[in-house]
């Protein structure tokens, strides 16, 4: 079986790391992962990138033993310039890049409610990890309310003050 283990990074930090198979789902099954021919890929999502970089940009890791050069794949995503270009032309990319913009635009720019229901509908993470996000959102929900109370309250006492 052909599995990626996927770092996605937010400026060069690792925030999370998933084990997907060659359609994109989570692999939650490890002792059939054959690790050999595992690939190893780093989605890294820049938030201030270099000046002349392009959207999406893919390269190798070089380094002097070449040790695991062929299965280790790195990512570079602009997000500053995926923000601001909304029709992108989907037609220059590979497979693979198409699947990290979507991935990307979801992400980062949209409601959380709609980055839990696409990693849902796609696998990509595990069921342990969807609970997780589904708990975390319901509490984010919850926190909203109550700050959103709170600035009706402060701002029904600073309109009776004046």
């Amino acid at each position: 079986m052909k599995s990626y283990y996927v770092f996605i990074c937010l400026d060069g930090v690792p925030i999370i790391e998933i084990l997907v198979d060659s359609k994109y789902k989570v692999v939650e099954d490890y002792e059939n992962v054959d690790w050999h021919n595992n690939k190893y890929i780093i989605l890294n999502f820049k938030t201030n990138p270099e000046i002349d970089s392009k959207i999406i940009e893919k390269g190798n890791i070089k380094y002097r033993q070449k040790i695991l050069t062929k299965q280790l794949k790195y990512y570079q995503v602009n997000l500053k310039l995926l923000s601001q270009s909304i029709n992108i032309n989907y037609l220059k990319y590979t497979r693979s890049e198409k699947k990290i913009l979507e991935f990307a635009k979801i992400m980062f720019f949209q409601e959380p409610e709609v980055f839990i229901d696409y990693i849902k509908r796609n696998q990509i993470f595990g069921k342990k990890d969807i609970y997780q996000f589904d708990q975390a959102l319901k509490k984010m929900k919850k926190e909203t309310k109550i700050i959103t109370s709170w600035k009706n309250i402060q701002n029904k006492k600073n309109k009776t003050n004046t």
